[in-house]
């Protein structure tokens, strides 16, 4: 636990260094900020652009369920871009200059170096996400006065889907060893996750289906026992995934 520690301490002044934390706080608080701004502002850039239909359809007023729509569009598409695009090379950085050989001949466990990355992603990723959250909410709740349902819920729904897509990054990373195939790692999980959904039968326990239904948590349509399957199969990807991936770096050679 002592080396773990360390290893812990190390990542995370890393991700200091390298701005890896201050750019995904910065990221995720704006798009939290700019999402109620966006569903308040919406009515009003329409008017103005589209003046004659305007005239003739009457625009609605925006409301709460207009921010968390925004939210949740940005969130999980640039968010997630961008979460992925920013920690692709958490590992493979280590390949390409060679410093974990170092380490590793210091007689560095290769567990805890796997550990210790995962752990520091996961803890920027909820640190960052749930500022971002918290000022998404307060946001709406001063200018919007329904605030929905289960809100805990839809915002845990993305959170998952986050700790999933960097628990395969680092897969992916012990994998290919490059930056470039975690990338494509990660898009072509995305689109079997996709590909998987269109089936009825089995959408409801692809991780997809976390982010395909945060408004209708929202909305109050569907709620935790919906939503069993998708979050255990979640959970079980996650740890089979950082299982897989000690065990594959254990015999892999750098």
């Amino acid at each position: 636990m002592k080396t773990l520690a360390v290893m812990l301490s190390k990542e995370w002044m890393e991700s200091i260094r390298t701005y890896k934390l201050l750019s995904i706080i910065a990221v995720m608080v704006l798009l939290a900020v700019m999402s109620p701004l966006t569903a308040l502002m919406l009515p009003d850039i329409l008017a103005q652009s589209l003046p004659d239909l305007a005239g003739q359809v009457r625009i609605p007023k925006a409301t709460y369920l207009d921010s968390y729509i925004q939210f949740f569009k940005n969130m999980n598409q640039i968010g997630l871009i961008l979460l992925i695009i920013i920690f692709g090379n958490i590992l493979t950085s280590e390949f390409s200059k060679g410093t974990l050989l170092i380490l590793l001949t210091k007689g560095l466990s290769r567990k805890y170096v796997i550990l210790a990355k995962w752990l520091i992603a996961i803890l920027i990723w909820s640190v960052a996400y749930t500022l971002s959250a918290t000022v998404h909410y307060m946001y709406t709740q001063y200018y919007f006065e329904d605030q929905g349902n289960q809100q805990f819920l839809s915002y845990l729904m993305t959170w998952l889907f986050g700790a999933v897509m960097l628990t395969i990054l680092m897969l992916a990373s012990v994998l290919t060893k490059s930056y470039m195939g975690v990338l494509f790692f990660q898009l072509l999980l995305v689109v079997i996750l996709f590909l998987l959904s269109l089936n009825h039968s089995i959408a409801d326990y692809s991780p997809l289906y976390l982010i395909q239904n945060n408004l209708a948590a929202i909305n109050g349509k569907i709620g935790w026992e919906d939503l069993y399957p998708s979050l255990v199969v979640s959970v079980v990807i996650i740890v089979l995934s950082v299982i897989m991936s000690i065990k594959i770096f254990n015999k892999s050679s750098l």
